[in-house]
């Protein structure tokens, strides 16, 4: 229909009998409907774009406030990366809307370049609070936030309101225009109506109906949305241009829904921001009134719902003064703060319940006027209590290190103990305490490091340091490896009293000290003014890993020290052992002297056995007799006989049962009856072991009466001695009888002929004798490189504190080390002694591991003297099983070999050049072992050869040898064996041949 069609065409049908009439008022009327529409297109492109644009911003810059407090307040650096990437991505929104604005906006261009400059400098400052917050300045960034960040938001704010507000204004501008616009043209139309209205009545009718009727409903429309907002409805639906003009009111309408929409959304996001941070948020406006509060704040002050209905500030005060515990103080802040209204404020607030509160405080502006105060409230009560816990650990660590530095030196037991006693004391804030540790050998528990506080104050009779018995509280905890704390011990069920006399027992802390699951010793505190906590339990528990490494070095030192002094009193023997012009008595007084040493005794004696008799004789005993002995001088006693029931008391009862025993409670053992006359010195502690050659008694080494109590490595120390004090009475029992048979040689020869075999025997160990020397200068050789060892580990041990490798580990792998290395030693004397003990029968023995032995002991001779010694053995084929005397054996070899070395040393000082060696094979020839020792030494003159074998017959100096050596060689493999030895000369050199 007609009535669809374009304004243009239903006034050209319509009054184109007017049209010269009307053609003036016609082009007038769509000149102003183009230019209303002009106007509308206008009001949407620029005030509702520019404005959308602005809020979106608002919105935005909200987003990134809160991604900035998260920053701040961020735990972990990761979530301080992840918060600005998003700020990164929400300003990228925000550059793009700014250049909406830029294009669109209709004002001042200065503006919008304005804004893009105060938002370009944001980012500096975001940049530099993220960089504090990275190096760990919280505070600061903090402070930078909520100053220069805060001002440049607010400037930046006041340029995009002023840009808001000026489309808005424009807006107004539009919408009055159009207005304008709609009433000239209807005021055109009523001038022309008297000329034209019998002509166009029946058009001005319609045409009043068809344009007039939508665009007073759009006048309406735009109306109703200026006073009600975006919420009314245009019912007009043609596709005229005032179709299109509604259609653009509606599309107005509809993005003012969105705007509003929007600006809900960004109330409600800030509402809700504001609700779910952990301060406490209270603005008051310049009345004292409260204009906003958010439900932390009422919760942190425990203010009831009723009172902030008031909104009264005043009441508001009078609520919170009470729980401050200086309301004086705060009171007069407040009000300080508000005679100054344009001041930023700072402090903390302490209640009496033990609360710790921040407040911030600063002014609410609006377009630089002060409306109001905002007070931001933080509860740092934790974060107290943490930095709180953290100045104590960092003492506590500094105190541990203070220990560690003294423990590491070489210091005493016991003064381990009364350092860690006093750290304890004053690191628990403890009146007494005490740090004792556990004898290793008779798990006693000493307690030498009990507060000097609690002897002075203890009225306990028989006070004693060691505690045999582990009772109460302090010995549930040994009992049970585990840490005890009580603040009430009295109640407490393992509670079993205390001695009368003793400090009373408030408050009871102790920890055991362990190494590898056992009990070493104990640190205990009582009595602070205070109850304990878990922090002086871990403190205690601290103190106790270092005490059990303490005790653990001071046992292994303790070890070492022991080996070391019982190694030096074996030298010292032996050095009087291998010295022709001292006798057994001399041996004895030595071997005496370093017994008494080495455990620390205060009486002792030692003793020989009558080989007659079957006597005791004490050849050597203390100054007891001479000063502490009451008992008459006549009745005096130095032997002691054998009955035909055995010996008597306690020195007869290790001779008895030939075995070596020690007890601490002398008058409880079986043996003590009838042991002690009147006026023998008291037997506190007793010591005593047998010395056996072979079955033969021959001696006895008795101690008594040491400070502390005999234990386990006394006994194992004395038995060793009395192994070497048993080697040392036959030697010289030996040279004793070859004395008296080279005197009256004359006298015995029939005897002599009688025990030829007996004395081969006494020529073969005193052979044994002669190579004494060498053997000692073997064993100091072998012994320097443990020794040496050992040393570096111990300067290894301060290293390791040094650079903090000092741990449960490797003091454990160091023990290990070092125990290795002493045990290398021992195994090296219990050779010596293997070796110098004489064979009594024959035994079944393989030859190689025999050659091998001696190779092995001669090797650093050998290495000494530039000797090269090879051991060829001509594999499964050939039987090295031989029976026969095996040490004696071993002697053969042992001076075959040395006489090769000889040779070679000796020719080796005419040819410096030539390579010494010496070959050792093993082999069988017709059904026979063969073993074949050869030498480049030069070989043996042939005048001699013949006669090496004699005894007594060398080419050596008196001092280098006897002349006995290859005559004891032979008689052993041929005489006593009934096996074969030969010498010949080779090549540049001789062989000696073992057939057996």
């Amino acid at each position: 229909m007609i009535w669809n069609r374009k304004i243009g065409t239903r006034l050209g049908v319509g009054f184109f009998t007017l049209l010269l009439l009307l053609l003036a008022a016609a082009v007038f009327g769509i000149n102003r409907m183009h230019t209303l529409y002009g106007l509308i297109s206008k009001m949407h492109v620029h005030p509702f774009t520019v404005t959308r644009a602005v809020s979106r911003i608002d919105a935005n810059m909200i987003n990134i406030y809160q991604r900035m407090g998260s920053i701040v307040h961020a735990r972990d650096l990761s979530d301080v990366d992840k918060y600005s990437l998003d700020i990164d991505e929400t300003e990228k929104k925000i550059y793009e809307d700014l250049d909406i604005i830029s294009r669109h906006f209709l004002g001042d261009k200065e503006m919008c370049i304005t804004a893009s400059s105060l938002y370009s400098q944001l980012k500096p400052v975001r940049d530099e609070v993220i960089s504090l917050l990275k190096a760990g300045k919280r505070y600061e960034a903090e402070d930078i936030l909520h100053g220069r960040y805060d001002d440049h938001v607010e400037a930046f704010e006041k340029v995009t309101s002023a840009i808001t507000e000026f489309a808005q204004n424009k807006a107004g501008t539009f919408l009055y225009d159009a207005e304008n616009i709609t009433k000239d043209a209807l005021v055109l139309m009523w001038v022309f109506l008297p000329i034209a209205t019998i002509i166009s009545m029946l058009i001005a009718y319609l045409l009043t109906r068809s344009i007039t009727s939508p665009l007073s409903t759009l006048n309406q429309a735009a109306i109703e949305i200026g006073k009600h907002g975006p919420y009314t409805t245009i019912d007009v639906t043609s596709d005229d241009e005032i179709g299109q003009l509604a259609s653009s009111f509606r599309t107005m309408t509809k993005d003012l829904k969105e705007h509003r929409e929007m600006l809900k959304q960004t109330n409600s996001i800030l509402s809700s921001t504001v609700e779910s941070t952990a301060d406490g948020i209270l603005v008051v406006d310049t009345e004292g009134c409260v204009t906003f509060y958010n439900q932390r704040f009422a919760e942190m002050w425990h203010i009831p719902q009723s009172l902030l209905t008031t909104r009264d500030d005043e009441q508001l005060l009078s609520c919170v003064l009470a729980q401050l515990s200086d309301p004086e103080g705060f009171l007069a802040d407040v009000k300080e703060l508000y005679t100054t209204p344009e001041r930023k404020s700072f402090d903390v607030l302490n209640f009496k319940d033990g609360r710790v509160f921040e407040r911030y405080s600063q002014p609410q502006t609006i377009e630089g006027n002060v409306v109001g105060r905002v007070w931001s409230f933080r509860d740092v009560t934790r974060r107290r209590e943490i930095e709180k816990s953290l100045m104590r650990e960092l003492s506590i660590n500094k105190a541990m290190s203070e220990i560690s530095s003294e423990l590491i030196k070489p210091l005493s037991i016991t003064t381990i103990a009364d350092t860690i006693s006093q750290y304890a004391r004053e690191l628990t804030t403890s009146k007494y305490a005490n740090a004792s540790y556990i004898d290793q050998f008779t798990d006693h528990l000493i307690a030498t490091a009990v507060s000097k506080e609690v002897w002075d104050q203890c009225r306990v009779g028989n006070q004693s340091l060691v505690f045999r018995e582990f009772k109460g509280l302090w010995g549930w905890v040994l009992k049970n490896k585990k840490p005890l704390m009580t603040n009430t011990p009295t109640e407490d069920p393992r509670y079993e009293g205390i001695p009368e006399g003793h400090v009373v027992i408030e408050r009871f802390l102790s920890v055991p000290a362990m190494i590898d699951g056992t009990v070493v010793g104990q640190v205990s505190v009582i009595n602070p003014d205070r109850d304990y906590t878990e922090a002086d339990l871990k403190v205690a528990e601290r103190l106790a890993a270092l005490f059990a490494l303490a005790i653990n070095r001071s046992r292994i030192e303790d070890t070492i020290n022991r080996e070391l002094n019982f190694q030096s009193s074996v030298a010292r023997i032996t050095e009087v052992l291998l010295d022709p012009r001292l006798d057994k008595y001399d041996i004895s007084k030595v071997l005496h002297e370093e017994a008494l040493s080495l455990t620390g005794s205060s009486h002792g004696y030692v003793s020989i056995i009558d080989e007659v008799t079957g006597d005791n004789i004490a050849v050597n005993l203390t100054d007891m007799m001479e000063v502490e002995c009451k008992i008459a001088r006549e009745n005096q006693r130095i032997s002691f006989p054998r009955s035909p029931e055995g010996y008597s008391a306690l020195w007869g009862h290790s001779l008895n049962t030939r075995e070596g025993f020690y007890t601490n409670s002398p008058a409880e053992h079986p043996a003590f009856k009838g042991c002690i006359p009147e006026g023998h010195v008291l037997l506190q502690r007793f010591l005593s072991v047998p010395a056996i050659s072979g079955e033969r008694l021959v001696g006895q080494i008795s101690l008594a009466n040491p400070v502390r109590d005999y234990n386990d490595k006394d006994l194992e120390m004395i038995t060793r001695l009395a192994v070497i004090y048993s080697i040392a009475i036959e030697r010289k029992t030996m040279e004793e009888q070859l004395y008296a048979l080279n005197v009256n040689l004359a006298q015995r020869v029939d005897e002599e002929t009688a025990r030829r075999q007996q004395h081969e025997q006494l020529l073969i160990q005193q052979s044994k004798m002669a190579a004494m020397g060498e053997m000692i200068g073997l064993i100091a050789h072998q012994w320097k490189q443990p020794l040496n060892a050992i040393s570096l580990i111990t300067q290894d041990i301060g290293d390791a504190y040094l650079y903090n490798e000092l741990n449960i580990d490797y003091l454990k792998e160091t023990e290990t080390k070092i125990l290795k290395q002493i045990q290398f030693m021992a195994q090296t004397i219990d050779s010596f002694r293997n070796f110098l003990k004489p064979s009594k029968e024959k035994v079944a023995f393989d030859v190689k591991t025999a050659i091998e032995e001696i190779v092995s002991m001669l090797s650093p001779l050998l290495i000494k003297s530039n000797v090269k010694l090879n051991l060829d053995y001509a594999g499964n084929g050939v039987n090295t099983n031989a029976t026969g005397y095996q040490n004696e054996f071993k002697q053969v070899i042992l001076n075959l070999i040395n006489n090769a070395r000889d040779a070679l040393i000796s020719k080796s000082s005419g040819e410096p050049k030539t390579e010494k060696a010496i070959q050792i094979d093993i082999l069988e020839e017709s059904a026979k072992t063969v073993v074949s020792i050869r030498d480049n030494g030069g070989g043996i003159p042939d005048d001699i050869i013949g006669r090496i074998f004699e005894p007594y017959f060398t080419t050596k100096s008196s001092e280098q040898g006897t002349g006995i050596g290859l005559y004891m060689a032979k008689t052993i493999i041929e005489t006593n064996m009934g096996w074969k030895l030969t010498a010949r000369n080779i090549d540049n050199g001789a062989e000696f041949r073992i057939e057996i």
